[in-house]
Order: C-alpha cells, then structure tokens, then sequence
C-alpha cells in the first residue's frame, strides 16, 4: 500500500473516531486570524489558528464568543506546501476557557473562500 493511501486511510479513521464529515489539520501552525462580529463588524478581534478543515476552524482568543453567534473572519494561512488566503462566515459551534483570558473557540464554516497566494510577495 502507498504511503499516500495510508496517509489518507489514517486521516479518514481520525475523521471517523472523532465524528467528523472533514479531517481537520494543524499544519498551519499559530498563525493571526482576524474576526468580526456581526454585532460590531468595524471592531476586529485578532484570534490564533489552532486547526482547519473544508467544514471549519479552532481558534484561540481572549474574548469569549456566544455558541450560534455569525461571525465574519479572513487570514492568510502560509504553509511551504500551499498558502491561500481565506475569507468566509461561520457560526460558532462551542467556547471553553483553556486559561487565564484564553478561550478555544470552533467555526462551522457557512460560507467561504479561498485563493492561493504567494508568500514571497
């Protein structure tokens, strides 16, 4: 069997286990993604990456975010194997604290785009 399909059988087993339709990843690393309420769409909350998939995204923040709040969202993700700028709205699916003013939030997408780009530029 090819190191490929491996790779993706493993992938679609820990999509499996962890009930998810898309496996997420985190190759991105900690990277800057900026956040608008729909509430206050002028005022922008800078958030962390923690991981991403086709279906959504993990952040942290240190401001807490409402479950089923909209919310709009762009950032160029860079990565040596692919970057591409992401722009989109999702709603927000869970918010837990994880620490002093830090909070792990997730994001369904519920629509988005995305367009390669060229880190050097």
């Amino acid at each position: 069997m090819s190191s490929a399909k491996t790779s993706k059988s493993a992938q679609a087993a820990a999509a499996a286990r962890e009930n998810r339709l898309h496996p997420r990843t985190r190759k991105y690393g900690s990277q800057q993604i900026e956040v608008r309420r729909a509430d206050s769409p002028s005022d922008a909350i800078k958030a962390d990456l923690w991981d991403f998939s086709y279906g959504g995204l993990g952040m942290e923040m240190t401001k807490p975010l409402v479950i089923d709040e909209e919310i709009e969202l762009s950032a160029d993700l860079l990565s040596p194997d692919y970057s591409m700028h992401v722009e989109g709205t999702g709603r927000i699916v869970h918010c837990r604290s994880v620490g002093r003013d830090r909070f792990r939030v997730g994001v369904v997408f519920l629509s988005v785009s995305y367009h390669r780009i060229d880190p050097k530029q």
